[in-house]
């Protein structure tokens, strides 16, 4: 039963009640007032214990429909209940679902921006870097530049007896690759030693 059931239920459970109380007290009391002998009235007719008798009689019935009607009406009242914490346990579900998403999407967030935080301070420290080693080939460049062309160090290496050139060898092999990769990774400084 959806709620729109239950209020119907409730409202033709009362009608029903009402109704059915009404014909039992016709039912009750009429033939008590209609069919009874008494001549100076029916209050005179029957003492008060029987009166007692008679009432208990006709409102017994009608309190044990009103206990049944009470106890249907809170089986509604609990269904209804039971309904509105199934529908709020899974409301509770998808806020828990969700709430976990929106964690996952933060710590995702979270860790994007320490990435992010890091590469930026890694690019200012290799730029840092990067101006030193610029300037500071800047001022060996010339230098360098000075020593290479006056020396030639292959020239020298040939020279020496065999046991120093195999020695010497490896030495003038770096000197010659260093200044490769300084005159490819930099060929600018070519032109600023110009000016």
């Amino acid at each position: 039963m959806n709620e729109h059931d239950d209020k119907s239920f409730r409202t033709r459970l009362l009608k029903w009640f009402g109704i059915a109380l009404l014909l039992w007290i016709c039912v009750a009391l009429v033939p008590l007032f209609v069919l009874t002998d008494c001549r100076n009235g029916l209050f005179d007719c029957m003492q008060p214990s029987e009166w007692g008798d008679l009432l208990a009689g006709l409102f017994a019935p009608l309190a044990f429909a009103g206990l049944a009607v009470t106890i249907l009406l809170q089986a509604t009242e609990v269904r209804a209940a039971l309904r509105e914490a199934r529908d709020t346990r899974m409301v509770l579900k998808e806020q828990q679902q969700e709430a976990r998403r929106q964690a996952e999407f933060m710590e995702a967030q979270t860790i994007a921006f320490e990435r992010q935080l890091l590469s930026n301070f890694q690019r200012g420290h290799l730029a840092e870097r990067d101006v030193e080693i610029r300037t500071a080939l800047i001022e060996f460049y010339p230098l360098l530049n000075e020593i290479v062309s006056e020396f030639d160090l292959q020239e020298d290496v040939r020279s020496l007896p065999s046991n120093s050139r195999f020695r010497a060898m490896p030495v003038v092999r770096q000197v010659s690759e260093l200044w490769q990769i300084v005159e490819v990774a930099f060929p600018r400084l070519q032109s600023d030693e110009t000016l």
